[in-house]
């Protein structure tokens, strides 16, 4: 009986999506990151399977590639950092996904100050000890914890653009930028992680991820893909029941 409940609400899920096997469908949603009070949406495609006598395989693809596109633009000319020995503003980047992994890079314009000692702000900075446009390239992987996605730091390059050279104190300062910026990525990756959610009417379904990575879509585009499972019960199956109905795919409720 425990197997009914799984093929009944595949056969449901059918309704509301293109079957690709007996035993499996794809479900598309549109959703959205915010990034600096601005929504950017990309796409979530679902592959739904049959696993077990109470249990559906998920596969779970993000497709990020307008967010590749867009988000340049957003951040162009905001400050990565801000701080008592360094502000660092973003003249240019570009995302990529490269062999498994996230990559970013992109040109800083950084001013590096003396500053009394670390934990001032922008206010208590001293003199000016070098400014200097600077290369950036990071390299990450994926964590997947509670459903959600954060990017684990692999790699990063600095560089600066240019320079000639640097007297102690400039390159004292250019290492400390340096070590700085190391920071705020990886603080920056830690505290926006990724939450892919169905929508309302189907969050019933409660996929549960446990594995995924960096996917290439394309050529370099960004793609996340995530694999889990999902249980079936009876009030899923209402759920997914009550969904047909309301869009008329079943007729209502007598």
């Amino acid at each position: 009986m425990k197997t009914v409940w799984t093929l009944v609400a595949l056969l449901a899920l059918t309704m509301l999506a293109p079957q690709v096997s007996a035993n499996e469908v794809d479900l598309t949603f549109d959703s959205d990151l915010t990034v600096l009070d601005r929504k950017i949406p990309y796409r979530l495609s679902l592959q739904l399977a049959e696993r077990g006598p109470t249990r559906i395989g998920t596969e779970a693809l993000l497709d990020l590639t307008n967010l590749q596109s867009t988000l340049p633009g957003i951040v162009n000319g905001h400050a990565l950092v801000d701080l008592c020995t360094l502000r660092a503003e973003i003249r240019g980047i570009e995302l990529a996904a490269q062999g498994g992994n996230f990559v970013f890079s992109g040109t800083l314009a950084a001013d590096m100050y003396s500053c009394e000692r670390d934990g001032l702000t922008a206010t208590d900075r001293g003199p000016l000890v070098l400014s200097q446009d600077m290369t950036l390239t990071v390299t990450a992987g994926v964590h997947i914890e509670d459903n959600c996605v954060t990017l684990n730091l692999a790699d990063m390059a600095i560089d600066l653009t240019g320079a000639v050279e640097l007297t102690d104190a400039q390159k004292q300062a250019s290492e400390k930028a340096g070590d700085l910026l190391v920071a705020v990525v990886e603080r920056l990756m830690a505290n926006h992680p990724v939450c892919p959610k169905l929508p309302p009417e189907l969050a019933s379904l409660e996929p549960r991820y446990d594995t995924g990575g960096i996917t290439e879509i394309g050529e370099g585009g960004l793609g996340l893909s995530l694999r889990g499972s999902t249980d079936v019960s009876t009030g899923t199956i209402l759920d997914i029941l009550q969904v047909l109905q309301e869009r008329g795919v079943l007729p209502p409720k007598p």
